[in-house]
């Protein structure tokens, strides 16, 4: 495996978690001045977690596989 798709998993690494973050951050929202309100969280949202969950692992698996020997 080359050092290019090394490089293009990581991103593909931190874009998935990033996403996963963005999204969290929507319906549990960090308790500070002036943030606006958490959306309702319902069973499609609980859904889309774990549909990003498991991306996000799956290329963090992806990319540490290709950082071994």
């Amino acid at each position: 495996m080359t050092e290019e798709d090394r490089l293009a998993k990581r991103r593909a690494y931190e874009a998935a978690r990033t996403h996963e973050r963005a999204y969290s951050e929507r319906y549990y929202p960090l308790h500070v001045l002036g943030a606006r309100a958490a959306e309702v969280v319902t069973p499609e949202v609980m859904a889309e977690f774990e549909r990003l969950k498991a991306a996000t692992e799956a290329a963090r698996l992806a990319w540490e596989a290709s950082r071994r020997p």
